[in-house]
């Protein structure tokens, strides 16, 4: 019962980090690749789901799900979202140090939560 309760928050916490990264970034992204929000969503999940269900060890796929997230996600508007008014002052080289630390906790923090499904399948 607990294993069913993680799975769900799991699966909850993904589905709201895939629905944040939109917001975040969907202008930007739909301009590039011509896809609408949701069908850019669909797109990175269905990969998502390939390299998961996939061939490889936990740690070649990991790779492979940090490479796929980090043109999905816009960590920068996340990171600024999340620092608010504390960033203000802050040199740029410490606004950069703290963004590509934010980047990669929070693309790290995603790529382990989709690995905890054993055959993730988004709709």
């Amino acid at each position: 019962m607990n294993q069913l309760v993680n799975h769900r928050r799991a699966r909850g916490f993904v589905l709201a980090l895939a629905a944040a990264a939109v917001v975040a970034l969907a202008p930007a992204y739909v301009v590039a690749q011509g896809d609408s929000p949701m069908e850019t969503v669909r797109k990175t999940l269905s990969a998502s789901n390939k390299i998961v269900t996939g061939t490889g060890d936990h740690n070649t796929k990991l790779a492979k799900l940090k490479e796929l997230l980090r043109g999905f996600l816009d960590t920068d508007a996340l990171g600024y979202k999340s620092i608010g008014k504390h960033i203000d002052g802050k040199t740029e080289a410490q606004k950069r140090e703290f963004l590509d630390l934010f980047r990669e906790l929070f693309i790290r923090t995603y790529v382990q939560r989709l690995l905890l499904f054993e055959a993730p399948d988004f709709e």
